[in-house]
């Protein structure tokens, strides 16, 4: 009953964001123009699939197949994401910063420069170097100072015993971050996140490398011990040693980048047990300090904490207490607060609700800890 509570608040918020969108924004903008754009991008598309299903037909049962198969959907993607991302930039750069300004809060283009220290003390990352943000919306809301950006955390290089190694810089987050000021002390760090924490998976094509050379070398070795016992003769001692050698080098490697640095990672910091049970089925909290995690866990901030993921459909959400602040990880493959699809004109009430249902829900949790009224519960 709560859940649905909250939600029809949040759905209320946004609502209301979209009323003014349509009364203040919308007869501004050169609709004609934007819909030109859009069926034109469609058009191009259709024709792209038709000529895909066309050379697939005629190459049906032919060595060329798969081939066309593979590249036909690469360049079909590529060709959706680009004319995409010419309707998004047309509409952004004409109107989005009266769309922000509906919220009451501002916007602007996002840099790139280097991580804070209450992003490295909030652990929500093993390890940044980096924030790289590309739309910046940020003010006051309900007296309380926020940012909301879509953002970037790379990694340039982690500390390991008294060496630093460096690669090649990663993207270890990509989503929307927000930080808001609390009205409730926060002496030290408390940190929800995933119950399945698959953070590390953002450098899958290394850890893809990894773990098919630890698995060829299980092959080899497991196969040779096989082979011997049954032909009844000793194993190749060569072929034993090269197979365990990359069993136990790589898989050494696969295991000690993705867990034992995530161990480490939350080295002193102890697990505290949720009382949500809708909270504990995929997610799990540490602190430093358990009785001040009791404090700030409460239930009314739980219910808003989850229904951010509804309005962004993840479970897959991060959040951190840390210097009186709270910092909001929300991670997407794709450009968040987006307005507008390919797919229904901007008239159709679909191409804003997404957007302001995100932010409504964002803003519902900033209520919580309105300044304007401090409190020690």
């Amino acid at each position: 009953m709560k859940t649905n509570i909250l939600d029809s608040n949040i759905q209320k918020l946004s609502r209301k964001f979209q009323k003014e969108f349509y009364e203040k924004v919308y007869p501004k903008m050169n609709t004609n123009s934007f819909e030109s754009t859009r069926i034109i991008c469609l058009i191009l598309i259709f024709i792209a699939a038709a000529f895909f299903i066309y050379m697939l037909v005629i190459s049906f049962a032919q060595r060329e197949f798969l081939f066309i198969l593979i590249i036909g959907l690469a360049l079909i993607s590529s060709l959706y994401k680009l004319l995409y991302q010419i309707y998004k930039s047309k509409i952004k750069k004409a109107y989005y910063k009266d769309i922000i300004e509906i919220t009451g809060l501002g916007w602007q283009q996002g840099t790139q420069k280097s991580i804070d220290a209450q992003i490295n003390n909030s652990k929500l990352f093993m390890h940044a170097s980096h924030i790289k943000e590309d739309d910046v919306i940020s003010g006051t809301y309900q007296n309380v100072e926020l940012k909301i950006s879509d953002a970037s955390i790379i990694d340039a290089g982690y500390k390991h015993g008294n060496s630093s190694e460096k690669h090649t810089p990663t993207t270890m987050f990509k989503g929307v971050f927000v930080y808001f000021d609390s009205n409730k002390k926060i002496g030290s760090t408390t940190l929800i996140k995933p119950k399945i924490d698959l953070s590390f998976m953002n450098k899958g094509w290394m850890y893809f490398i990894l773990l098919f050379w630890a698995l060829f070398g299980a092959l080899i070795l497991f196969g040779n011990i096989a082979y011997s016992i049954k032909t009844g003769k000793l194993p190749d001692f060569t072929i034993l040693l090269i197979g365990f050698a990359f069993f136990a080098g790589f898989g050494y490697w696969f295991v000690e980048s993705s867990i034992l640095r995530e161990l480490r990672h939350l080295k002193d910091l102890e697990k505290v047990n949720l009382e949500s049970t809708e909270l504990s089925k995929n997610y799990q909290a540490f602190s430093y300090d358990q009785v001040e995690a009791r404090y700030l866990l409460t239930t009314s901030f739980i219910d808003r904490f989850l229904s951010v993921g509804k309005a962004f459909n993840s479970k897959s959400l991060r959040c951190a207490f840390v210097g009186n602040k709270i910092i909001l990880a929300i991670p997407s493959f794709k450009d968040s607060f987006e307005i507008g699809s390919l797919f229904f004109p901007l008239s159709n009430p679909k191409a804003i609700r997404s957007f302001f249902n995100q932010i409504a829900s964002i803003l519902y949790l900033v209520e919580y800890f309105k300044l304007d009224e401090k409190t020690n519960i």
